[in-house]
């Protein structure tokens, strides 16, 4: 037979505890997030809030942030990656200097 934490990871949920742990805030941030609209969507069974994996990696994917290039300015996760030539899969990088002032 099998037990509802298999079911459960099986279906592809976090519980409340595993979430917060992975991305190391406490449980009591997670609530007022859940309040307040952020960090991934959730369901709740009964008064339990789950997070489904899939929607963790979503969430995740929109929080990327590159290092500052060297102009000084960040990068966004939609701009790609910086510098790269699709053509030969290889990785470009600008070393020029910054412009002088």
């Amino acid at each position: 037979m099998i037990t509802q934490e298999e079911a459960r990871r099986a279906a592809g949920l976090l519980t409340e505890e595993e979430f917060a742990a992975m991305v190391r805030i406490t449980m009591q941030t997670l609530a007022i997030w859940r309040v307040k609209g952020y960090g991934p969507p959730f369901v709740k069974f009964g008064r339990k809030p789950f997070y489904r994996i899939d929607d963790i990696k979503v969430w995740m994917d929109t929080h990327v942030e590159w290092p500052v290039n060297t102009l000084g300015s960040r990068a966004s996760a939609s701009d790609g990656v910086m510098g790269r030539d699709e053509s030969d899969d290889q990785l470009e990088l600008d070393l020029e200097p910054p412009p002088k002032t």
